[in-house]
């Protein structure tokens, strides 16, 4: 019985209702620590756009499981994995991704 199961529990598993949620081509990331950041994400570009603490650009490119400062510094970097952000020395763990446009969380 077991054996007929597990295929099933595999598949069901593996079935797109797990699937991760794709990321929309421009969002906010939003995180908040002793220093609040918030930065337009624009795929599109491949830009991330600082708005706090600091107003800058910096391209990026994109990777399966992360978007990477394109100069290969890893100063900053956005995980798709788990939201966080790194940038420079200080690594934000609890980031939500925003609407552009009503700064309305994207996902819960």
């Amino acid at each position: 019985m077991m054996k007929f199961c597990l295929p099933f529990i595999l598949a069901f598993a593996a079935s797109s209702a797990f699937a991760q949620q794709e990321l929309p081509e421009r969002f906010f990331l939003e995180c908040k620590s002793w220093q609040d950041v918030l930065v337009l994400v624009d795929r599109k570009t491949s830009m991330f756009h600082f708005k706090k603490p600091r107003i800058k650009e910096i391209p990026f490119i994109e990777t399966p499981d992360a978007l990477i400062n394109k100069d290969g510094t890893l100063d900053d970097i956005f995980s798709k994995w788990d939201g966080s952000f790194q940038t420079g020395m200080d690594m934000y763990r609890d980031c939500q991704i925003l609407d552009p446009n009503s700064r309305q969380p994207l996902f819960k």
